[in-house]
């Protein structure tokens, strides 16, 4: 994990299973959350869906780490979602509000999520714009989230990033739509150059 943009190179780590894994993710995401939030008052954060994140959301959802970070500075966008709808079973937001939003009471207004079930190219549109709103990123600069989480798929996608797909060499733009080679077909996914920016 790196802990510091200025970091000559990545920390890496290696765990021994899931529950290891969820416990350093949850102090990891707490440190970062309390530097974001007293170097900038807020913390910003990419969310991605799977079986990891949903053991870090609920441990960040019990005690007592729930209690260890100011919850109402944090902002929660999505890295990827699937084009469904926001309470279909595929959906990562139906995920994240199972696993993370509901058990800690996290306001509406707090929450950005990718809208699946309207039409991909426009949703993506649409929440490039989200987001250059909220960061006050003008065209052609690059926002930069202070945490975005992702994982590794076993054809080694990221986010909704898979291989061989058109998404992949995206330079210009934050959020696209891609296509998945299995499963929910059509995705909305960050860019690996946005994703770089954090």
């Amino acid at each position: 994990m790196n802990r510091g943009k200025s970091c000559a190179a990545p920390e890496i780590r290696v765990f021994g299973d899931g529950d290891e894994l969820a416990q350093e993710a949850t102090e990891f995401f707490l440190w970062l959350g309390k530097e974001s939030i007293q170097a900038s008052g807020r913390f910003r954060v990419a969310l991605s869906g799977g079986s990891t994140p949903r053991a870090l959301y609920a441990t960040l959802a019990s005690r007592p780490f729930s209690e260890q970070l100011d919850w109402k500075r944090v902002e929660f966008y999505f890295g990827d979602e699937r084009c469904v709808p926001p309470d279909h079973p595929e959906s990562n937001f139906r995920m994240a509000e199972e696993a993370l939003f509901g058990p800690l009471k996290i306001a509406p207004e707090r929450i950005f999520r990718m809208k699946g079930e309207a039409d991909p190219d426009e949703a993506a549109r649409q929440y490039e714009a989200l987001i250059r709103e909220r960061f006050g990123a003008a065209p052609q600069t690059w926002p930069s989230f202070d945490l975005v989480l992702l994982g590794l798929g076993e054809d080694a996608h990221t986010a909704s990033l898979f291989p061989d797909t058109p998404a992949l060499g995206e330079q210009g733009r934050l959020v696209v739509a891609n296509q998945s080679p299995k499963g929910v077909k059509n995705r909305l996914t960050l860019t690996a150059a946005a994703i770089n920016q954090a």
